[in-house]
């Protein structure tokens, strides 16, 4: 299975349902929990998700922190 599909369906899912879970990615694309583990990882990086225990979430960017 290509990379970046697995990508895009873990943008998708996360933008539709708030997060995703390592387990979902296994099902899906029946690949190994290491290899969905290495894609949030990428995502993480690139500042499009927030990894969490078993899964990641959407990374929302602060805004009006301060209201002066």
């Amino acid at each position: 299975m290509n990379q970046n599909i697995r990508k895009n369906y873990i943008l998708d899912t996360v933008d539709k349902f708030g997060n995703i879970t390592i387990n979902q990615i296994v099902t899906k694309f029946n690949i190994t929990g290491m290899t969905a583990r290495r894609d949030i990882a990428e995502l993480v990086e690139q500042g499009y998700l927030i990894r969490t225990h078993g899964g990641a979430t959407k990374n929302v960017p602060l805004t009006n922190m301060f209201s002066f």
